[in-house]
Formats: C-alpha cells, sequence, structure tokens
C-alpha cells in the first residue's frame, strides 16, 4: 500500500486504502488469497451469498441447489461449466461437485451452522449456531430457557452468513474486486516481474486534474525496464458501468500516464454487459487510445480468460497474456466485434 501510495503521488493524486478496500482484503484473506478466491467463480456460489441476509438460514439441500444451479425441469445440475475448476488439492481424474464448493465455503468460515430452534415459551423461532448449543438453550427473542431435545428428532442443520460475509452490506461490493483481482493475477503472475494486486483505494487530488473518488483495484506490475498499472471499477450482476465511472478512471489513467507509466482502465461485471455499460466504457478510451479492458462473468468465470469468448468471437492476441492483450481482446469483443462464422458442414445431394 505504501509503494502504491508513492506511484499516485508521483502523478499528483492523494492515496489511502478505503474502508471498502479493507473489506476487501478481510475477504480475500478469509477465503486463503487471491487464488483461494476461485471459489467465486462459480456462479451458484455468488447466488448464494447474494440471496440470504445475514439473518436468514437455509439448509445444505437449499445450498446444493444453488451452487449446482439445477434445472427446474429436470432437477439435474447444470454445473459442467465448473468441473475442472480447482478450488483445493484433489485428484486430476476427479470432478468438482456442489458439495466440494460447499464444504470449502464452510472450512473457510463463509457460512456456520446451527439449529433452527422454536422457543415454547415466545412460540418465536431463532437460530442458535452448532458453538453455542447444548441441553438447555435460551431463547434470543425472550430470555427462557429450555430443553432442546424434544426438538432435534425433526431438525436439520441450518447455515448462515459468517465473519466478513455476515455483515449486512453486500460486504461493500468486494465479491466483483475480489474475483477480477484474481482473475488478472493468474493471467498475469509467469509473464510479468515483481507485480502487486490491491483493492479499493480512495483518491484525492493534489495536484493532479482528478476528481475525489475510489478505484476499486490498482495494479502495478513490472515489465521489463516498464512499471504497468491498472485501475477500475468492479461491479456485481446488478450493478451497471455509468458515464461517470468512466470519466473519473480516464482521468486518473491521464494523470498516471502523464508522469511516464502505462496505465490501463479495467471495467467488469458479474454479469453480461449491456449497450450501455459498453458504450460508457468505450469512454473511458478516449481518442486514438487502446486502454480500456472489459471482462464479464463470461470471461472472469473460466480458468483462461478468454477461454469461452474465443469460441464467439475472433480475438487478436487472444491468450490474454497482457494489459494490453486484453485491451485489444475488448475492442474485438465488445467494441468492434467480429462473431466468427459457424460452418453449415457438407450438404447432402
Amino acid at each position: 500500500t505504501e509503494i502504491a501510495k508513492k506511484l499516485f503521488e508521483l502523478a499528483g493524486i492523494g492515496a489511502s486504502l478505503s474502508y471498502p478496500g479493507r473489506i476487501a482484503s478481510r475477504l480475500i484473506s478469509q477465503l486463503g488469497g487471491l487464488q483461494g478466491c476461485r471459489v467465486l467463480k462459480i456462479s451458484g456460489v455468488r447466488a448464494l451469498i447474494r440471496k440470504y441476509s445475514p439473518l436468514q438460514e437455509f439448509d445444505r439441500t437449499e445450498a446444493m441447489g444453488m451452487i449446482g444451479d439445477l434445472d427446474p425441469e429436470t432437477g439435474t445440475p447444470r454445473f459442467g461449466d465448473y468441473e475442472s475448476l480447482f478450488i483445493e488439492e484433489r485428484d486430476w481424474s476427479t470432478k468438482l461437485k456442489p458439495e466440494d464448493a460447499f464444504g470449502y465455503l464452510l472450512d473457510r468460515g463463509v457460512f456456520r451452522v446451527g439449529l433452527s430452534l422454536t422457543c415454547p415459551t415466545c412460540e418465536l423461532p431463532f437460530w442458535i449456531s452448532l458453538d453455542d448449543a447444548s441441553t438447555i438453550a435460551t431463547c434470543e427473542v425472550c430470555g427462557a430457557k429450555f430443553n432442546v431435545l424434544r426438538q432435534l428428532k425433526t431438525r436439520d442443520w441450518k447455515y448462515r452468513r459468517s465473519g466478513i460475509f455476515g455483515r449486512d452490506n453486500h460486504q461493500e461490493g468486494s465479491i466483483p474486486v475480489a474475483l477480477t483481482l484474481q482473475q488478472l493475477h493468474a493471467q498475469f503472475h509467469s509473464w510479468y516481474g515483481e507485480s502487486f494486486f490491491l483493492p479499493n483505494m480512495k483518491l484525492d487530488p493534489l495536484t493532479a486534474n482528478i476528481e475525489p473518488c475510489e478505484t476499486d483495484i490498482f495494479i502495478a506490475m513490472q515489465d521489463g525496464s516498464d512499471t504497468v498499472l491498472a485501475v477500475g471499477e468492479c461491479k456485481d450482476a446488478g450493478g451497471s458501468i455509468t458515464a461517470d465511472d468512466a470519466r473519473k478512471m480516464a482521468a486518473i489513467s491521464d494523470a498516471l500516464s502523464g508522469k511516464g507509466f502505462e496505465c490501463y482502465i479495467v471495467f467488469s461485471k458479474t454479469a453480461p454487459f449491456t449497450s450501455t455499460d459498453i458504450e460508457n466504457c468505450r469512454l473511458a478510451n478516449g481518442r486514438g487510445r487502446t486502454r480500456v479492458v472489459m471482462l464479464s462473468n463470461r470471461e472472469l468465470e473460466p480458468y483462461n480468460v478468454y477461454e469461452k469468448t474465443s469460441i464467439e468471437y475472433e480475438i487478436r492476441r487472444g491468450g490474454g497474456h497482457s494489459l494490453l492483450d486484453m485491451a485489444l481482446a475488448t475492442h474485438d469483443i465488445f467494441f468492434a466485434p467480429t462473431p466468427k462464422k459457424i460452418s453449415a458442414g457438407p450438404t447432402l445431394a
């Protein structure tokens, strides 16, 4: 963080780790570091975290259904896109299953287990964690004590969000931030030299022509004798990239580029970009520049960033091994897309 502050100061910008940045750092730590955040690639995991508030409990069947994305008609899981994902050590010949992902979340304290009980005095339900469970329970509503044994025979374990995930603040938007940093780190770690990947930073003008704002990510990587930087905005499925976002990120990139750094702008979203999102992202490029990188759920979820997208579009330098590669790919996918032609195959006479 201190190095990041110094880099921003060179461009006349005051920088500090923001409150959402501290939340994101804690979330990343709770999941075991950036590569531990790979579990967030699974759309059903993100949906499960998003659906239930910290005071709502759910059972294992509900969790398996959401993580596995059960087909409502057939009841079979639609989990094929994630079966090759490695979130922890396992044999190469085995496939990842929804219960593996749920087990990982339990081990990392994302959810905790307990019992849903009904107080015989006030007749209101409440939840008690496994750590606090005992034969004699105290109702959290009215304070009455009662024996829980009669209720256990019909009770299943219930789960609630825990740790940093147990706050009713959507983790300050940290899930798309963590997933974006994870994917970029995975793509770049073997191609660049020294580097660091930081979550949300609060930025204020010292001498630079910028507005007070935040960047959701800050990346600095050594490329030979050059230092390559990236700032950006990360949105969840319900968010959108605004023209205001584009203007602020462009001003930050301009200030850093003016000091000799190569600075890219990353816009990510854990859902498809809308046409309005795309047009707003285009604004941040500026005239004659190629510096915007766009990553939707289609690019964030696979192990290789353009694994799915390259099936649909013609992409220059589609390996995604540098920010320049990704900026060129963004042009080919979002700004001037060229869909791949699908061969109709031979016709029968």
